[in-house]
């Protein structure tokens, strides 16, 4: 399915006109550059706390945070089952060049994160992509493929998923659930990893990916680089992926992901998703935007459960 022919609604566009008169949140809540510690003790003060494996196990090469209402159990209303909103981080430092890749993959203004700290949801995650924000010491362990060719590969998604499953153990020991369940938002790179994972997890019953190359062959041909030979495609079928609520937005001046990244990009169902799944926004490009008007466009999707099946 193509998107040329697929704008944002009008509702939605004067909405959106209307918040940008009235002013906008800033899109530099998080100081840069950050990297290790510095970032955790800052995301902190926002009310997220950093989930640290057991320590049994090997140091996981990629960081998850959690926010609840005040970090409090006795703040969240009791339930069997609760949602958590994940954000996943974006592709990270740019690279040199076409062919370059950076050394630290860290961002200096990460746009996930910065998502997640505008969320009022009473469960708010974030998800570091694999090497961010580690000390210069833990980032020799850490393979630059993991960040380069390979990052939607085989690792990097068994890495997520393990963050993902100490989040959620996490959350059931604080809120005493017996069932968490995960609406996945990922931000350019984020959203093509955020798709991929849903592919493995049978817990995940929302997509939202904003910037996102879900179909990365296309992206790369048209960013004229080469093939991510070690990563999967979240264009290829998959029937699980199918069937989960889904919403992807896409910036009509974004020259970094073109709205064309969608390219084969058809895992959803109109049995769950309605055929506006796909809106382009004008004037957005890769960064401007997407926190001014973040709560009205998360408004129109799954994470909205009023608009959950």
């Amino acid at each position: 399915m193509g998107v040329s022919d697929t704008k944002v609604s009008n509702s939605i566009l004067g909405a959106l006109l209307a918040i940008s008169a009235a002013g906008s949140l800033a899109a530099n809540e998080i100081a840069t550059p950050l990297s290790g510690s510095d970032f955790s003790q800052q995301f902190s003060k926002l009310g997220f706390m950093e989930i640290v494996p057991d320590s049994d196990r090997a140091p996981s090469h990629s960081k998850v945070f959690l926010r609840s209402a005040t970090n409090s159990p006795s703040t969240i209303k009791t339930s069997r089952s609760v949602r958590v909103n994940i954000y996943i981080e974006g592709d990270g430092a740019p690279w040199h060049s076409r062919q370059i890749a950076p050394t630290d993959p860290t961002p200096k203004n990460p746009l996930g994160a910065s998502l997640a700290a505008t969320d009022d949801a009473n469960l708010v995650g974030y998800l570091g992509r694999p090497c961010m924000y580690l000390s210069s010491t833990q980032l020799k362990d850490c393979p630059s493929a993991l960040w380069a060719s390979a990052r939607f590969g085989k690792e990097v998604l068994e890495i997520s998923d393990q963050a993902l499953d100490d989040l959620i153990a996490h959350t059931k020991r604080q809120t005493h659930a017996d069932q968490v369940r995960l609406n996945l938002v990922g931000y350019s790179g984020g959203g093509a990893l955020a798709t991929l994972l849903a592919t493995r997890r049978s817990d995940v019953v929302c997509i939202v990916t904003l910037a996102a190359p879900l179909d990365i062959e296309a992206w790369a041909h048209l960013q004229n680089i080469a093939p991510l030979i070690d990563s999967f495609n979240p264009a290829y079928p998959d029937s699980r992926l199918q069937k989960i609520p889904q919403m992807h937005w896409y910036g009509e001046k974004d020259k970094i992901v073109p709205t064309k990244s969608i390219g084969r990009y058809q895992n959803w169902s109109a049995s769950t998703t309605p055929q506006s799944f796909v809106q382009i926004l004008p004037d957005f490009n890769h960064g401007d935007f997407w926190i001014r008007d973040w709560p009205l466009l998360r408004s129109q999707t799954c994470l909205n459960e009023k608009n959950s099946n």
